[in-house]
């Protein structure tokens, strides 16, 4: 064989080992990326979530606040998106209003869901129906808080009512954004409003203060119970 030809033949060989390297590498790369991002498997079946109360809530006349408390009692799985719905029936059991939305739900936690200022126009509510749909359970381990509620302080005016919370973080990470959500409790413990509020991640060592308002006049609370989550 020809020198020239040869080595000809020897480089092509080379440039073709070192093609065949780089795809391979590429292949698996993106193969590993593809695994580490991937959403978590899907588990087999939980327990279904427990509805521990659903109310509705005068704001004013005509417009009401609807929330629920849920409990997810599977300390080792989550869901990252549910969807809900709430309705409103009035003395008749007649549907009056509906709500729809999404929501999540973390390891064995208890989370309020709330729909604000829903309307009903002059038909007066009676009864209310919270459902969730949709639970897809993935493998998740309770979270653990950078994040506690410091002090409350309810003050009521002539014309309507403001709670303050303070969140303090004494983690050494700062928080995600959160949403905050206040409920008053009557002498048997049974909630009688509720305010829901988004607010700014808190620092590590930070404070925040958040403010819930009502535009009426609320009596004084037995309780005051305060949920927060990571959004």
């Amino acid at each position: 064989m020809h020198w020239r030809l040869k080595r000809q033949l020897i480089a092509a060989g080379v440039i073709g080992l070192i093609a065949t390297i780089i795809v391979l590498a590429l292949f698996f790369w993106f193969k590993t990326s593809s695994e580490q991002i991937s959403p978590a498997t899907p588990l087999g079946a939980q327990e279904p979530l427990r509805l521990l109360w659903a109310r509705f809530f005068p704001v004013r006349s005509g417009v009401y606040d609807i929330a629920a408390l849920v409990e997810n009692l599977n300390d080792h799985a989550r869901a990252a998106r549910v969807s809900y719905a709430f309705r409103l029936f009035d003395e008749n059991d007649i549907l009056i209003a509906a709500k729809e939305g999404m929501s999540f739900v973390n390891p064995g936690e208890r989370f309020i869901v709330v729909e604000p200022l829903v309307a009903t126009a002059v038909r007066l509510p009676k009864r209310v129906s919270f459902e969730i749909r949709d639970v897809v359970w993935e493998a998740g381990e309770k979270i653990v808080l950078p994040v506690a509620v410091k002090q409350k302080r309810f003050e009521t005016s002539s014309t309507d009512t403001t709670l303050y919370a303070t969140l303090v973080n004494t983690d050494a990470r700062s928080s995600a954004a959160l949403e905050v959500i206040s409920v008053l409790a009557d002498g048997e413990g049974n909630a009688t409003a509720v305010s829901r509020a988004v607010v700014d991640p808190v620092l590590a060592g930070g404070e925040r203060e958040v403010v819930f308002t009502w535009p009426r006049v609320l009596p004084e609370p037995n309780a005051i119970q305060i949920y927060v989550r990571e959004r």
